[in-house]
């Protein structure tokens, strides 16, 4: 009886952790949204301000950091479902351009309003184009190592949650054929795309910034979303979520640290700022894997059909 009621109590939980997960992943990205938007607004804001009736006063710099770190942490959470996503790489896509789309219109509704009520001049629309670009171009060079991993590994995201992975199905020819395809044509249209949509942009900038983005991912990303979305163990998965929310910061805080030493500033805002936007960017990292794996999501491998090979036999006597 004992037993029945624990096999029950855990069949019963499961759907709860599921559901659980999907209202983080939903909170999460109306956050995303509302930093979108209001980020223009706290630019413009003073140094600091005081809300009526309390004695706090807040730095709305780092507040504004913090949102900053937010949004561009975003084309890093893109990118893994663009590279490990279930559907197919149309699908995929065609998720994103309409998630950067959402993205885009809440920041184009953020600056509206700063146009409309104070000075804007700080801000130009092309701007805003030019910073969505940038977010749509990391999107794609974020994910390459990881969509590689998926094109010759076959490792997929599963809503199976730890379920054997022989329920999967294999992946075909075509479908490998349409992946590659993709990727290439992607990646070529980002190395072009400061160049297409950007007036005065070096040659040179496209395929640098798409090769610093790609071994950032490569080296970075695609480990912590790999082990966070693949092991089971509590203590490898916990360790892995706390790098982009303590390690990250504290290795941008020694390099600004030693940037600062060698070009003699004094003001410590320039390596506060950043290690806010890190904090919080790394932040809502770990808490979209978390969510992740809270809604039943893995990293399953899907094997690849085995060609038969068949042998003839051999007559010795034959000519």
């Amino acid at each position: 009886m004992g037993q029945r009621l624990g096999i029950s109590f855990k069949m019963n939980a499961n759907p709860q952790r599921r559901r659980l997960g999907w209202v983080l992943l939903g909170v999460l990205a109306a956050v995303c949204l509302l930093c979108d938007a209001l980020v223009w607004w706290l630019a413009q804001q003073p140094m600091a301000m005081q809300p009526a009736g309390l004695s706090i006063v807040l730095d709305m710099r780092l507040i504004c950091q913090a949102a900053w770190g937010i949004l561009f942490i975003q084309p890093v959470v893109l990118s893994v479902y663009l590279a490990y996503g279930k559907q197919n790489s149309f699908i995929r896509v065609a998720v994103v351009l309409l998630v950067l789309s959402l993205a885009y219109a809440a920041q184009l509704i953020g600056w509206w309003f700063v146009h409309d009520s104070t000075n804007w001049s700080f801000m130009r629309q092309r701007d805003i184009n030019q910073i969505a670009l940038l977010i749509a171009i990391q999107s794609v060079s974020f994910s390459i190592a990881m969509w590689l991993s998926r094109i010759m590994r076959g490792w997929h995201l599963s809503d199976h949650g730890d379920a054997d992975e022989t329920e999967e199905r294999p992946v075909f020819r075509l479908e490998t054929i349409t992946e590659s395809a993709m990727l290439v044509l992607l990646s070529a249209a980002v190395i072009l795309g400061p160049q297409l949509f950007l007036s005065g942009v070096p040659f040179e900038i496209g395929p640098l910034y798409f090769a610093i983005n790609g071994l950032v991912g490569t080296f970075v990303l695609a480990p912590i979303a790999f082990v966070s979305l693949r092991f089971r163990q509590f203590f490898v998965v916990g360790s892995v979520l706390l790098l982009p929310l303590v390690v990250l910061p504290a290795v941008v805080l020694g390099l600004l640290i030693w940037l600062r030493f060698l070009s003699g500033d004094t003001s410590p805002f320039i390596y506060y700022g950043p290690v806010i936007s890190t904090i919080f960017g790394g932040g809502m990292l770990a808490a979209t894997l978390a969510a992740l794996r809270l809604a039943g999501f893995r990293l399953h491998k899907r094997s690849f059909p085995k060609t038969e090979i068949v042998r003839a036999p051999v007559d010795p006597f034959g000519d």
